[in-house]
């Protein structure tokens, strides 16, 4: 990425032969739900993110229009025939992993 480059993000899951046979299979393997630019949720609105400074975790990620491609996934709106996702997300805690 360039110098003035913002964080891009990749949601993908384990393909199915209907998700290979539409060609949703992309070079890693998997299939896409999501990719798009990522933004920082902070107390004052949505900024994005630079991954060239040293600043504190924010409070949530926006990730947009991520709730509207993963309800047209396949397998949650099986599971799901009445329910939505949302774009933000927010970050409760740190992982070791």
């Amino acid at each position: 990425m360039a110098k003035n480059s913002f964080p891009l993000g990749t949601i993908r899951h384990a393909c199915t032969d209907d998700d290979r046979e539409a060609g949703l299979e992309d070079g890693s393997g998997m299939c896409r739900i999501w990719m798009g630019q990522v933004y920082a949720l902070t107390g004052g609105g949505a900024e994005q993110l630079n991954s060239r400074e040293a600043t504190p975790a924010p409070k949530g990620l926006l990730l947009p229009d991520f709730g509207a491609g993963f309800t047209e996934f396949a397998d949650f709106a099986n599971a799901n025939p009445d329910g939505s996702a949302w774009d933000a997300f927010t970050l409760t805690g740190c992982s070791d992993e």
